[in-house]
Order: structure tokens, then C-alpha cells, then sequence
């Protein structure tokens, strides 16, 4: 019975530290990592610890594996997917080998009692333990991955190379210097003091992937800010060079009226200035919502929608001193408006296609509430979108809601403007 254990145990433990990072890869991609398509791939991972293959190869086919289901699958970027891929390995491997040094002060403490039962306590102690280690450090992260996994410009090889780094060091260490056995002299049954160099390799390795994870988040921010900067830029410049042009002709634009009016023709100045009118509204902002950011995203999603017959109307006001940050303002918006137009554009081409956008202040509480039509399906499934905005409104303690009636759906966002400042404009309703 022993022996069966002994021999069915490692690949029992290989099994479960691949399910973990399957899991845990899927939460990255916004996915549930259950489907039937990931069954063959999830199989040949499992295949791959009996190859006779040296230990970096096993991790590079794993994440290779991740990532062909990341990019080809699920059709994320290839550039994320990598990354994904890499970073899933990588935290497992650090879980396991944070143990591994530990376990030999355990098994000198435990194992002189009983060496077979305290031994194979010791085992499943160790593996449970860096299962729940990585169980937490995945939620740690997956609560902010939402914070650098949406932008796909991304330089890749300034994250990406770090991580390969550390996962063939770590786990070069893990499985070479320790492997699937602790074992005990004798003659000399103390543990060495080289497990704690060891330690403290594999905790630098773990604490160097939280500070890679932030690098990216800080390069995501930067990145989503200049594409809007720049967006706002060109927005800015081109309105500047109609409004010079406009400025330039009033003096004619002027004469013509006067002189229509001079003959009495009234009803074609009346329509001479509602063509400046119209002229005139077309070079100002079509949105106003006190953040550049986000009237350059809503101009985009607009002209998105009119391309495809959708009415677009915004009434969206962000208060002056709100603390809110212009990066998670368009991950709520934009994935939301992503969700209408796709909705709206399945609608056949005689039915009422819409979207409206509103907003109310009450108190300490920012209310966003984006309006639809939809095909009136009683069945919706969240998806990556809808989870991408619950994750960013909980670090405003706040929460999404979805609601239908009849053909029109609803979301409300309720975001909590008080926990960073106290200033609140209450400039509009």
C-alpha cells in the first residue's frame, strides 16, 4: 500500500499543480477554464510529466500549451496570451518551491517519531500548502489583472523575459535540487543550512513577479493614457483647423446674409444661417463629460454605432473633483459599449436599434446607466466584458447591475466617489 502511494502520489500532485495553473491561467483570460475544447490540451499537460524530457522543456511545452489555448481558442492577443501563459507557470512553480526548503526542517522535527507516517504527512503538508499559496497569490492578481490586461500594445519583451527568467531559475531549483523527495542522513539527520539561501531565492523570485506585474500595470496605464492623449490631440487640432477655416469666411458668410435680408428674401438667410449653424455644430465637441479621455472614447463608440444604424445618445457628466481614474472610467464604458453595439448590430435591420447613455449624482454615489436594445433573450451570459467592469467597480466599493424590460437592456453602475475625496462637484442631476 505503501509502495502504490508512494508511486501514484507524484503524479497525483503533478496533476494538481497543473490543474491550478490551468485554472488560474483561465481567470487571466476572463474565461472559465472548463470548457470541452481545453480537455485535449489540459491532457497533454498531464502527459508531459511522464516524458523523459529535461525540466525547462516540460515548463516551456506547459505554457506553450497555455498558450495556444489563450491565443488560438480564445482568441486573445498573442502578445497577452504569452504572457498569461508564462505568469501561470511561473507562480505555481514559486508556490512549490517556497516549501520545498522548508520541508526538511519539518521532517527532522517529525519524522524520527514515525518516518513512514510523519514522512508522507510531510509530503501532502507541503503540496496542500503550496496549493493554497498560489491559490491566494492568484487572487491577488487576478484582482488587478484587469488593470494591465486590456491594453494590446503592450511592449512584450520587457515582462515576458523577466518571467522566463524566473521560472527556469525557480524551477531549475525546485525540481533539480529537490525534487519529489525529502531525505534525511542518519548519520547527520540536521537539515542544511543551504535550504535557507534557497528560501530565500525562491521568495525574491515570487516578490520580482509582483514587481513585474506592476511594471505592466504602470506601462498599461501610460499606454492607454498617450493612445487617448493622442486621439484627444488630433480631435483638438482638426476642430481648431474647421473653427480657424469657419472664422476666416464670417465676414463673407456675414455679407451673404446681410445682403439676402437687404432684398427681403428672409426665408433663404434663415436657411443660409441654419447651414452655419449646422457647420458650426460639427466642429464642436459632440461630448462634454468634464474628461478628454472619455468624450474620445464616446466619440469612437459613436461613430462605431452610426456606421451600423444605431442611434447613440449620451448625457454622461463626470463631477469636476471626482476621484475616479480616467483608465478605469473607459474599461467600464468601453467594455460596456463594446456589449450594446454587438447586441444592437444582431437586431434585424428593421428593428429600433439604440443606445443611451446617463448618469446621476446622489451623495457619495456616481450612478452610470447604459441603455440597449437587445433581442429580448431572458438568457444572457456574462462575459469577459461585464467581468472586466465588476472587477473595476469593486475598488470603488461599488457594483454593476443588469436589468431587462422587454426589449431593452439595462446596466447600472454604482460607483462609491467618497472613499478617496470629499470634494464632490453637484454641478448636475
Amino acid at each position: 500500500m505503501t509502495l502504490c502511494f508512494s508511486a501514484l502520489y507524484p503524479c497525483l500532485a503533478g496533476f494538481g499543480e497543473i490543474l491550478a495553473q490551468w485554472l488560474f491561467f483561465g481567470g487571466l483570460l476572463g474565461k472559465r477554464a472548463a470548457s470541452l475544447r481545453i480537455l485535449p490540451l489540459f491532457l497533454l499537460s498531464c502527459l508531459g510529466i511522464f516524458l523523459p524530457l529535461p525540466v525547462f522543456c516540460k515548463f516551456l511545452l506547459l505554457a506553450a500549451l497555455l498558450f495556444l489555448y489563450g491565443a488560438v481558442f480564445c482568441g486573445r492577443p498573442a502578445g497577452y496570451s504569452l504572457f498569461a501563459s508564462l505568469l501561470a507557470v511561473e507562480l505555481t512553480q514559486i508556490c512549490y518551491g517556497i516549501f520545498q526548503p522548508v520541508l526538511p526542517f519539518f521532517a527532522f522535527l517529525l519524522c524520527r517519531a514515525h518516518p513512514p507516517l510523519f514522512g508522507t504527512l510531510c509530503m501532502l503538508a507541503g503540496d496542500f500548502l503550496s496549493l493554497g499559496l498560489a491559490f491566494f497569490c492568484g487572487r491577488a492578481i487576478l484582482r488587478q489583472s484587469v488593470r494591465w490586461n486590456t491594453a494590446q500594445d503592450v511592449p512584450l519583451l520587457p515582462t515576458a523575459l523577466p518571467l522566463l527568467l524566473l521560472l527556469l531559475v525557480s524551477g531549475g531549483i525546485a525540481h533539480s535540487f529537490y525534487g519529489n523527495t525529502v531525505t534525511l542522513d542518519p548519520a547527520n539527520p540536521a537539515p542544511s543550512l543551504l535550504h535557507l539561501p534557497m528560501l530565500l531565492v525562491q521568495l525574491l523570485s515570487m516578490l520580482s513577479v509582483f514587481c513585474i506585474l506592476h511594471t505592466r500595470q504602470s506601462v498599461t496605464a501610460l499606454t492607454a493614457q498617450n493612445f487617448l492623449h493622442a486621439r484627444y490631440t488630433a480631435e483638438t487640432q482638426a476642430r481648431w483647423r474647421h473653427t480657424e477655416a469657419l472664422r476666416h469666411d464670417m465676414k463673407n458668410h456675414l455679407a451673404v446674409v446681410r445682403g439676402l435680408l437687404e432684398k427681403g428674401d428672409s426665408m433663404s438667410a434663415a436657411a443660409y444661417l441654419a447651414a452655419l449653424d449646422a457647420a458650426a455644430a460639427e466642429i464642436s465637441a459632440p461630448f462634454q463629460t468634464n474628461r478628454p479621455a472619455c468624450d474620445v472614447l464616446l466619440t469612437e463608440k459613436a461613430s462605431c454605432a452610426e456606421s451600423l444604424g444605431i442611434a447613440f445618445h449620451s448625457t454622461l457628466q463626470i463631477p469636476d473633483s471626482c476621484p475616479l481614474e480616467d483608465m478605469d472610467l473607459c474599461i467600464i464604458l468601453a467594455n460596456a459599449l463594446d456589449n450594446a453595439v454587438n447586441a444592437c448590430s444582431s437586431l434585424p435591420p428593421d428593428a429600433e436599434r439604440f443606445i443611451r447613455i446617463s448618469s446621476w449624482l446622489q451623495g457619495n454615489f456616481l450612478l452610470i446607466t447604459i441603455e440597449n436594445s437587445f433581442n429580448g433573450s431572458p438568457h444572457i451570459c456574462p462575459g469577459t466584458g461585464l467581468y472586466n467592469i465588476r472587477r473595476t467597480t469593486k475598488k470603488y466599493g461599488g457594483a454593476a447591475e443588469i436589468r431587462t424590460t422587454g426589449g431593452v437592456f439595462r446596466l447600472h453602475v454604482l460607483l462609491s466617489i467618497s472613499q478617496h475625496s470629499s470634494r464632490i462637484s453637484h454641478h448636475f442631476h
